[in-house]
């Protein structure tokens, strides 16, 4: 009889050295990058997870001041799946790749969008009303669960090396807007809205 799927998340923690000329943001979100790239992905891979995303965090420790750099892994996954996981990353941390991870937790992707979309308070948050919310939401968990890691994997696959020239990127939002039938208003106004 086969496992019961469920979204979990877990916390990884990578430890950052900070090198001469580096943003500090810029090396904590680059050591977490390589980290995705060469060890996680694999995993997820010889694992067959096929929905899952990964979004950057950093948090300043209000005692001390000093920021920390987390991953927020989220995942669709059995029970024996995400066993395998936490060995995985358990391996990992013996091999001094990362700091520290959490136990795998609860999390639903529907909740995660309405929170964002769904809630009246939310949508005054924004500074607007939407016309359906509900397609919305429906959008936003697909988003959530494959169109984000699907650019992610195959941009980390491109690029060993993320480039960091802002105007690149710009382009590449361009061009990524531009192919999905944005024309130059609608860009305009998707670049100017604020995300939460």
């Amino acid at each position: 009889m086969s496992q019961e799927a469920n979204w979990k998340e877990i916390a990884i923690t990578i430890q950052s050295t900070l090198r001469d000329g580096h943003p500090e943001d810029y090396q904590l979100y680059h050591e977490r990058r390589g980290f995705v790239r060469t060890n996680l992905i694999r995993r997820i891979r010889e694992l067959n997870i096929q929905e899952y995303h990964i979004l950057n965090y950093i948090e300043v420790d209000p005692n001390t001041g000093v920021k920390k750099g987390f991953m927020r892994f989220r995942l669709l996954a059995d029970e024996n799946t995400t066993g395998q996981v936490n060995d995985s990353l358990g391996n990992l941390q013996d091999q001094n790749r990362l700091d520290e991870f959490s136990e795998p937790t609860s999390y639903d992707p529907h909740h995660d969008a309405q929170a964002r979309f769904g809630l009246e308070s939310a949508q005054r948050k924004m500074g607007v009303l939407f016309e359906n919310p509900d397609i919305n939401i429906t959008r936003f968990e697909l988003m959530l669960k494959r169109t984000v890691k699907n650019c992610m994997e195959k941009f980390l696959e491109d690029f060993q090396e993320p480039p960091r020239d802002i105007w690149l990127m710009s382009v590449f939002l361009h061009l990524l807007l531009n192919s999905l039938g944005y024309d130059e208003f609608r860009e305009r106004a998707i670049r100017g809205f604020p995300y939460m």
